[in-house]
């Protein structure tokens, strides 16, 4: 066992290229029920997914993901990119089939965004692949992850944190709400999770 240690810089890695770019999404990840919370709202428990795109013809092939709250209703950023991505927006009463984007084509729009001294990106839309626009295969094969499952070696961390982090934090609530991420997750009703 060596002793020597590599001084690196924190957090450093390369941003996905700004812009518009074809992307195809590789994995939906089951986050589980995370404690989350808003500003300087009350935290509450919230059913998590967490969506993976690659970029297949960008120089890096870089991989993008983003979270989403497991909600379809009005104003759920899940129902916006659902809506933005077919071209019409979901009626209230429909159900829609996630695990069906797996593998499906996409133009996304990526920013960057300055916090001081930090730089990230951000996914701004997702839209449908317009007819004449062709896409690369993807370098992995597209994945369904469900809690507990098996997560590829390619998955990148999410806010700098791999998906085993983000599960063992299911049990992890804090005091000052009623029982824990699987005690709630079992109080919850298929109303409040559409899918």
């Amino acid at each position: 066992m060596s002793w020597v240690i590599e001084a690196t810089a924190s957090g450093t890695y390369e941003l996905p290229p700004s812009g518009t770019h074809g992307g195809v999404l590789i994995g939906l990840i089951d986050l589980g029920i995370q404690w989350v919370e808003y500003g300087d709202q009350p935290g509450k428990l919230t059913p998590q997914i967490c969506l993976v795109w690659q970029l297949p013809d960008s120089d890096g092939k870089e991989l993008v993901s983003k979270v989403y709250t497991k909600s379809l209703n009005q104003k759920a950023g899940l129902r916006k990119l659902i809506s933005g991505w077919r071209g019409k927006d979901l009626s209230d009463a429909e159900k829609f089939d996630i695990s069906k984007l797996v593998g499906q084509k996409c133009v996304l729009s990526i920013s960057h965004q300055s916090k001081g001294e930090k730089t990230s990106y951000k996914i701004e839309s997702v839209s449908a692949v317009p007819k004449g626009m062709t896409i690369s295969k993807p370098d992995h094969e597209p994945v369904l992850v469900s809690v507990g499952g098996d997560i590829p070696e390619w998955m990148p961390k999410i806010y700098g944190k791999t998906i085993q982090e983000y599960w063992d934090k299911i049990n992890d609530a804090p005091d000052h709400h009623e029982g824990n991420g699987k005690a709630a997750a079992a109080k919850t009703t298929d109303d409040e999770i559409p899918f």
